[in-house]
């Protein structure tokens, strides 16, 4: 069992680095290993499925991508986890719910359904790896069991999240409202054309080692900056988001202007549509506009009873209800 990246395996590909921190064994599985579970650290138990995978699996919610708690396996303290022809099987402290198992002298066991023949008792084999125990004696469908190394490991992106606002190593601060945000040139050189073109020789900025910025609020300069360094956005308020969406925009970082926007739909609600309707409109963030006219016109009758409906401006009001006209939403057959 050898220690893996797990960002390696597509399955992992959409969680968070945070999370994947604290994976301390994985076993993917599926013919296209597109479904995995894990034990963390702390003794919890989840399940992933990615999105693109086309095979089933009973523990894992298939309306979610996101890693799902296994309530019944969590707190269990598992050593290992095993794989059937149609179910995975966690081995516990005490030895519990096993059809592959590895004693302490690294002694393979099988039992069950094997080779076409029901072995009653754990019968002793002559393989020295789990992995082969599924090739030799189960169903064609491969799986792997990841274990993850203890040892903290430096690499790349955790060396550029350790480094961000870091005063120790830092050759500039910028300075937002008064407070300090500590970082290196040569990284918002290589992430940003706004700062590759600001730090050329002629330009004052060049040469200050404090720059002040005062155009948009600490909070949302300081999450652009640490996507600069991470390429992660932080689950901002929908406010924020939107204020970092046009910091997006103006320094021309169209990816994260639509990571932030995608976040604004998520949580748009009967309550704040029109209000993100306006501010897109304002912007011109024609894809949140549509989306929220058409979320609006579908819950129609409950957003026109909402305060934010009584208190839009009269122009967005109009636009509203002109579009909506043109789609025919008033239209009574």
């Amino acid at each position: 069992m050898i220690p893996c990246d797990l960002r390696k395996w597509s399955v992992f590909g959409s969680l968070e680095l945070n999370f994947i921190s604290k994976i301390h064994m994985a076993i993917v599985f599926g013919s296209d290993c597109g479904e995995a579970l894990v034990a963390t650290k702390d003794k919890m138990v989840y399940g992933i499925r990615n999105v693109y995978s086309h095979l089933s699996c009973e523990s894992i919610d298939q309306s979610t991508v996101s890693p799902q708690e296994v309530d019944a396996l969590c707190g269990k303290d598992i050593k290992t986890f095993a794989k059937g022809q149609k179910f995975i099987l966690a081995l516990t402290e005490e030895g519990e719910n096993m059809s592959v198992a590895m004693s302490d002298t690294n002694r393979i066991f099988i039992w069950g359904y094997c080779v076409d023949k029901d072995i009653n008792v754990p019968t002793l084999t002559s393989l020295r790896c789990l992995q082969d125990s599924f090739a030799f004696y189960s169903s064609e469908i491969y799986c792997h069991l990841l274990i993850v190394n203890d040892e903290k490991e430096t690499n790349v992106m955790d060396s550029m999240e350790e480094a961000f606002d870091d005063a120790s190593t830092s050759d500039l601060i910028i300075q937002v409202h008064g407070k300090p945000i500590h970082v290196h040139k040569v990284v918002l050189k290589i992430r940003s054309h706004y700062f590759r073109t600001m730090f050329q020789e002629h330009w004052t900025e060049n040469s200050q080692s404090v720059i002040k910025h005062e155009q948009y609020s600490y909070d949302v300069y300081k999450s652009f900056l640490k996507y600069l360094y991470t390429n992660e956005v932080a689950d901002l308020p929908q406010e924020d988001a939107l204020e970092l969406s046009i910091l997006a925009e103006a320094y021309s970082e169209d990816l994260l202007k639509r990571r932030c926007l995608q976040m604004i739909r998520n949580k748009i609600t009967v309550e704040n549509v029109l209000l993100f309707y306006d501010a897109s409109m304002k912007h011109n963030f024609k894809e949140l506009e549509e989306y929220c006219f058409k979320f609006a016109t579908y819950h129609l009758t409950d957003v026109a009873q909402t305060a934010s409906f009584a208190e839009l401006n009269e122009s967005c009001i109009k636009t509203f209800i002109t579009e909506a006209a043109k789609a025919g939403i008033f239209n009574v057959e």
